[in-house]
């Protein structure tokens, strides 16, 4: 697959790598939109990727640190453990992913998960793995806040959910594992 990578501070490539496996608890998304976020520009240029690996286990690969955090797709495979999601819903994931487990995320405090959670990277790639998916991905079609604010159906609102996403997906997707 292609992926927009950052081999040294303040240069991005796309490189072709490996698409993504799922393992237990996570998904495979393929990207139909991603943004670039601020942040995004704080990671190209500010923060070593020597520290960023060391940060953030598993995210930089020897290509250089996977880019963007912010990215909304359709589920393209899922792996041993997660229930929510199956081949073919279009979701958004969060740019934070946390355990679910911990007492930071149980909170919702998951930018300090204590049980293995981190910024999402490689949304900026045909596909991106979204790790504790249960927890950390929404399906758009059940996001009705954004449906009602915006007055329109999906897949029309889907870039304004991706807008959203800083601000509010990880509530979003804690509101979308509520029964109700």
């Amino acid at each position: 697959m292609r992926a927009c990578v950052k081999p040294a501070n303040g240069k991005v490539e796309i490189v072709d790598i490996p698409t993504p496996e799922p393992g237990p608890g996570e998904m495979i998304v393929k990207t139909s939109m991603a943004t670039v976020c601020g942040s995004d520009m704080h990671f190209l240029d500010e923060f070593p990727n020597e520290m960023l690996g060391a940060l953030f286990v598993g995210s930089v690969l020897p290509e250089g640190l996977l880019m963007g955090h912010e990215g909304v797709g359709t589920v393209h495979a899922v792996g041993d453990g997660v229930s929510r999601f199956r081949e073919g819903d279009r979701v958004m994931a969060s740019c934070l992913v946390g355990c679910g487990k911990c007492r930071e995320c149980m909170t919702v405090d998951h930018s300090v998960c204590t049980g293995g959670g981190r910024v999402l990277f490689g949304c900026q790639a045909e596909y991106y793995k979204v790790p504790f998916a249960d927890v950390n991905a929404a399906m758009t079609s059940r996001i009705s806040p954004c449906d009602i604010a915006c007055g329109a159906r999906p897949p029309d609102w889907m870039p304004i959910a991706l807008g959203l996403q800083s601000a509010w997906v990880c509530p979003v997707a804690r509101w979308a594992m509520c029964p109700s």
